[in-house]
């Protein structure tokens, strides 16, 4: 490292803990992304302080407190992360260290938390969001039992593979559960075994009232009239309507940031999960047409709904409510 710096400056090798330096030889002692490898954390920034007049500075890869998070984290620092080193051109074994020196949670509690995902679930999708999008269904499933305990009747609309009624299902709830979508193959390769019915968002074949809950997970962003989709939802619903959808934030700057994102980097992380590219570079284009921000959809849902909990995640590019249908 040192023979190779960017600066023709004086260049010393030592150790954290032992800084050759009298006590006070700098105005400035700084350390930025490499404290989280020492071996006695303390007595390193005792050094740094002993040889400061003044000011130190630490930037420092910690861990945060919530163990959901510290999973996550866990799964992207060893799984992830060395395979985006790898498309850098770094080795790979290198970026493995990071998550050897750094992480407190073993495999057997990364395992428990993705021990719900069946083996057939998209493993790009599980890439891309790290694991972010299992754990919002169950947020969301969670909420809408929370309005309603025990519904005899759930609507998947644009269910894919019917990953949100499997949430459902693996929370024990039994009852009458339907998944509609569009594509004919993701209903034939769904993972649950309950009735599947090919229809699109604005032209739910169903009466009104049919279902406790309709629910709609990852989709709403691909429909040509959000509003009517909305609508429809709400008319075959008799009580709790929830949604997960890509939307836009109202942030100039992070709008250009996901629009980078989702065009240039998803398709290539999806690709390391052996998915096509093509499919989401899709993804892309739906965002790039989008007009209007995550208000907008969230106010079309509050003229037919009394929004309970509402949410934006993930530097806004989703947005979630649930809500109970108005009685006429």
């Amino acid at each position: 490292m040192l023979l190779n710096a960017l600066v023709e400056d004086d260049r010393v090798l030592a150790s954290f803990d032992h800084l050759p330096f009298r006590d006070g030889s700098f105005d400035v002692v700084i350390s930025t992304f490499a404290l989280h490898a020492a071996d006695d954390y303390e007595s390193a920034i005792k050094e740094m302080v002993r040889v400061s007049r003044k000011v130190v500075g630490v930037i420092a890869m910690g861990k945060p407190r919530n163990r959901a998070l510290q999973a996550y984290l866990s799964f992207y620092l060893k799984s992830l992360m060395p395979k985006i080193a790898c498309l850098a051109g770094a080795k790979p074994s290198d970026y493995r260290m990071i998550y050897e020196k750094l992480s407190g949670v073993t495999d057997e509690e990364l395992r428990k938390v993705y021990e719900s995902i069946p083996k057939n679930y998209d493993r790009a999708n599980r890439f891309i969001s790290f694991g972010m999008d299992v754990k919002w269904r169950a947020e969301l499933v969670k909420s809408v039992l929370d309005l309603e305990k025990a519904p005899r009747s759930v609507l998947d609309v644009a269910s894919g593979k019917g990953e949100t009624t499997y949430v459902f299902q693996r929370l024990g709830l039994r009852a009458f559960y339907v998944l509609t979508d569009y594509s004919e193959n993701m209903l034939l390769n769904a993972l649950v075994e309950d009735d599947r019915v090919l229809a699109s968002f604005d032209h739910l074949p169903f009466r009104d009232g049919s279902f406790d809950v309709v629910i709609s997970t990852f989709a709403l962003h691909a429909a040509d009239d959000y509003e009517s989709a909305i609508k429809e939802m709400v008319r075959v619903s008799r009580k709790v309507v929830g949604v997960i959808a890509m939307g836009k934030p109202r942030n100039r700057a992070l709008q250009a940031y996901l629009s980078f994102y989702l065009k240039s980097l998803m398709p290539k992380i999806a690709c390391l999960a052996g998915a096509k590219p093509s499919d989401y570079r899709m993804i892309y284009e739906i965002y790039a047409r989008k007009d209007k921000t995550n208000d907008y959809y969230i106010s079309i849902a509050e003229k037919y709904l009394e929004l309970v909990k509402v949410e934006e995640r993930a530097l806004r590019l989703f947005y979630a409510f649930v809500g109970i249908k108005e009685k006429a």
